[in-house]
C-alpha cells in the first residue's frame, strides 16, 4: 500500500522518506533539524513518536523537544505556545490515504492537534498497516468503529 501512496503523496507536496526504525527516524529528523535551522520541536505522545529518544537531538543539537500531551508537567496554555512557537511538529497518524495522499490525525486534544497544524514543518510518521486505499475505505472503518 505504500507504494501506492509515495506518488500520490508528493504530488500534494509531502517529502517522503522510508525509514525502517526509530534510528533512522532519528537521522532523517536531524537533516531536517539542520537544513530548517529548526530550534523548537513539540511532538505527541503517541506510541509511533514515543518510540523515538529525542534526548540525543536535545543534546547534540541543542533543541528543546516538548511533548506536548505530557500535561502533568507543564500547563495547557504553555502547552499551546510551546506546539504554536515551535519550528518543527512530529506526530503519528491514525491512517494515511494512498488516493489522496492525506494523512488521518487523531482530533483527541487540542494540543495533539496543534503539533500538527501549527509548527511551519510537520513530520507525520506513517506505520505498516496505516495506509488505506480510499477515503471509502476510511469511511468504512470510522462506521464500523462507531457501531
Amino acid at each position: 500500500m505504500f507504494e501506492n501512496l509515495y506518488p500520490v503523496a508528493e504530488t500534494v507536496g509531502w517529502h517522503v522518506s522510508r525509514v525502517s526504525g526509530p534510528e533512522d527516524i532519528l537521522v532523517y529528523i536531524e537533516s531536517l533539524v539542520v537544513k530548517a535551522k529548526a530550534k523548537r520541536i513539540v511532538t505527541t505522545n503517541q506510541k509511533a513518536v514515543s518510540e523515538i529518544n529525542f534526548s540525543h537531538l536535545s543534546g547534540h543539537l541543542g533543541l528543546s523537544v516538548t511533548e506536548v500531551n505530557n500535561s502533568e508537567k507543564i500547563a495547557p496554555s504553555d502547552l499551546r505556545s510551546r506546539a504554536i512557537d515551535a519550528d518543527i511538529g512530529i506526530t503519528g497518524v491514525e491512517y494515511a490515504i494512498a488516493e489522496t495522499g492525506t494523512c488521518v490525525l487523531s482530533a483527541d486534544d487540542e494540543t495533539g492537534r496543534l503539533v500538527g497544524l501549527a509548527p511551519p514543518i510537520h513530520v507525520a510518521l506513517v506505520k505498516k498497516g496505516q495506509v488505506i486505499p480510499t477515503l471509502d475505505d476510511l469511511f468504512a472503518i470510522r462506521k464500523l468503529q462507531f457501531l
